[in-house]
């Protein structure tokens, strides 16, 4: 690579060691909202899958709060630590799920949440005919709603 690579590698290395006061910042706050989320529907059920969990969600928002308030100087020039830090506290205290749930309202789409009979229901009762018919034919769960909301569906319709 030369010495232009290497030089570039140790600004990048100085860079990461000089925000680690950021990331455990970011660390410890993206833990506690990953602990405080953690009922919210993971299947993960014994305390080493549930830790698991938590550690590697705070670990990706942790990532992805550092990221932002590096990323902070190319929008605000004048950017201070204590900008980056509350930017990284914000950030990490969202979540990486909330920010993903804005972007989902705002490009318009929604998630449905498979755990939740009513969501299944909305999803049976808006499919056309033809599908509806599919459904009932593939569905895995024989003798279950799904016979009988369809064929409310054929009886209402």
């Amino acid at each position: 690579m030369g010495g232009d690579g290497a030089d570039h590698a140790a600004e990048y290395l100085g860079a990461v060691r000089g925000a680690w006061p950021l990331a455990l910042i970011a660390g410890a706050v993206a833990m506690a909202s990953a602990a405080r989320q953690i009922r919210r529907g993971y299947k993960q059920r014994s305390r080493r899958d549930r830790a698991a969990t938590v550690l590697l969600n705070a670990a990706l928002t942790t990532s992805m709060a550092v990221s932002c308030a590096l990323l902070l100087p190319l929008a605000v020039p004048e950017v201070t630590p204590e900008m980056q830090v509350a930017v990284s506290m914000v950030v990490s205290g969202l979540g990486g799920e909330t920010v993903k749930l804005w972007f989902l309202k705002k490009l318009g789409l929604s998630v449905v949440d498979l755990m939740n009979p009513d969501d299944i229901n909305d999803i049976r009762r808006t499919m056309p005919p033809e599908m509806r018919k599919r459904h009932v034919e593939h569905c895995p769960f024989r003798g279950d709603e799904c016979l009988t909301v369809s064929g409310e569906q054929a009886a209402g319709a």
